[in-house]
């Protein structure tokens, strides 16, 4: 089995190349999945970020609701304020990823070819265990564009609910 990695930033055309491989045969992984699945059910690591977290700032508190549950907005105000924040997220999180990742291509070890889809593909350190990467890019203008439809899309979504 071959390990693809796809990166590259927000409306670059991660998603279409994926859908194009995925129709012919390939498996694929995405790693903003992988990390929404692991912030719904991985007790061990929102423990772990509650607790880091809650110490570094308590007048922030911990990063989970009265559920258990990780609040995410209130993460988002705090690790996008301050790049040591964010890097001690990243910290924390880059492992269980890794880890869930892994075990998610592994899954799929009958396909020939495994897209890993991980925007932060190089920075996590991902590229170890990849038989390829893959860099998509659009131009700035066409990536603008790209981001502008997906929202009037989800907008357009949004109001028939």
């Amino acid at each position: 089995m071959k390990i693809i990695g796809l990166t590259g930033g927000s409306g670059t055309g991660k998603g279409t190349v994926a859908a194009r491989m995925r129709s012919l045969g390939a498996g694929w992984v995405d790693a903003d999945a992988v990390y929404r699945t692991l912030c719904a059910e991985n007790r061990e690591m929102l423990s772990a970020l509650d607790a880091a977290f809650d110490a570094l700032d308590t007048a922030f508190g911990g990063v989970t609701d009265e559920n258990g549950a990780l609040d995410r907005p209130k993460l988002a105000k705090i690790v996008f304020a301050d790049p040591e924040k964010l890097a001690l997220l990243n910290r924390i999180t880059t492992p269980y990823i890794r880890a869930a990742s892994l075990a998610a291509i592994e899954a799929q070890s009958a396909c020939p070819i495994v897209l890993y889809d991980a925007p932060t593909l190089f920075e996590a350190g991902a590229d170890d265990y990849l038989t390829i990467q893959e860099v998509s890019y659009f131009t700035h203008s066409l990536s603008l564009e790209v981001q502008h439809a997906r929202q009037t899309n989800l907008s357009a979504r949004n109001r028939k609910k």
